[in-house]
């Protein structure tokens, strides 16, 4: 006999006293019952078992009722064959999900408005409708996404490490050259991290995958702006701070917010329209919608991965390199870094966007300083 688990994907709801199973990638109709040692039967594959051994633990008498409901979950796809290998998604199904979770997010913000509009009325409606409290609800929304979060946990640890492996990238390893955010503009002799594909795919708003003082140089163009400021900003920053080794440099390539705001105020519409010319996918409306939704204003919570969520202008960039630990920030140009390994701009489609008097972007470097300087 095969052996058997309970599929990731099976649900176990409650209505009107009965149980109510059933998986949601499954054609099969859901399974009712009212009787309770379903529940404990399902239980005895939370971890792979054979079936033969689960009904041979049971009195005789209830045994052909056992083998004939594992026999109903398996054609339900409650209980799948451990042995079975698991199909890898294509990028198509990636996307898919991940669209489908921009629909949760606007779920949830529209959800949550609605809640703060009802005010202490809206508990009751939820209870009275379905006799299950709103915080038991959102309690298992919240268990239900711990959960997937917790199934990508250690595999994402595991391709990680091969990833790293196949860098060359150990505890002792030193004078590294990482491009966090490369965005598919690989750079050669580089480390190019960020979403898949990449050398090494990780969630740059999380902890760096790189030991301390590993990196001479670390290179992020067009990406501080799609991290949450100040938290995300602060601990990315912090990171590359970590890992760099001392007198190692970081080149952040940003949008120069300030000069929207100086073509905003001087009434230069020169400038935003050169803007469109370059980025036809922004609003094409008043410049001040051009430039307040370059900054991050107002994006749609659908929108979370791909929107920018702030503009930084020269001092405010220093100033937030200076809380990571950088001593002291200096104002660059397109590829005009002091250091030959970071004349590399023009790989970043967005950091060569130019107009007539310059370029859109903002380019700084800082350099660690020694432990003792």
């Amino acid at each position: 006999m095969p052996k058997l688990v309970l599929s990731p994907d099976a649900f176990v709801r409650f209505r009107n006293g009965e149980l109510i199973i059933h998986n949601a990638h499954s054609a099969r109709p859901a399974l009712a019952s009212r009787d309770p040692g379903l529940i404990a039967l399902m239980m005895r594959f939370a971890t792979v078992t054979e079936s033969d051994t689960v009904c041979a633990q049971l009195p005789p008498p209830v045994r052909p009722v056992a083998e004939a409901l594992i026999k109903r979950l398996v054609e339900m796809n409650v209980l799948v064959d451990a042995a079975t290998p698991v199909e890898r998604p294509s990028a198509e199904e990636v996307e898919l999900a991940i669209r489908q979770l921009g629909f949760v997010a606007d779920a949830t913000h529209l959800l949550a408005s609605d809640l703060k509009a009802l005010g202490p009325a809206a508990a009751g409606f939820v209870a009275g409708r379905t006799g299950v409290s709103l915080e038991s609800r959102l309690t298992s929304l919240l268990a239900a996404l711990d959960s997937l979060m917790q199934s990508l946990a250690l595999p994402t640890r595991e391709l990680l490490a091969a990833q790293l492996q196949k860098a060359g990238v150990d505890a002792s390893s030193h004078g590294l050259k990482l491009h966090l955010g490369s965005g598919g503009h690989e750079l050669t002799d580089w480390i190019n991290v960020d979403v898949h594909p990449a050398d090494v795919t990780v969630n740059l708003a999380e902890r760096l995958p790189f030991p301390d003082g590993c990196a001479r140089y670390i290179y992020a163009a067009h990406m501080l702006e799609h991290l949450y400021y100040p938290r995300q900003t602060l601990a990315f920053l912090a990171e590359c701070h970590r890992v760099l080794e001392s007198h190692g440099v970081l080149r952040i390539v940003v949008p120069d917010i300030e000069q929207c705001i100086r073509a905003y105020a001087a009434g230069d519409r020169e400038f935003f329209n050169a803007r469109h010319r370059h980025w036809d996918a922004w609003p094409q409306g008043t410049p001040l919608e051009s430039f307040l939704t370059y900054a991050g204003a107002g994006p749609s919570p659908s929108g979370f991965l791909e929107s920018h969520k702030f503009g930084f202008d020269f001092e405010t960039l220093a100033g937030a390199l200076k809380t990571a630990g950088f001593a002291s920030v200096t104002r660059s140009s397109f590829n005009a870094s002091l250091h030959a390994d970071l004349r590399i701009d023009s790989a970043s489609e967005s950091a060569g966007a130019e107009h007539d008097t310059g370029h859109f972007s903002l380019f700084v470097e800082t350099t660690k300083a020694a432990q003792n300087e």
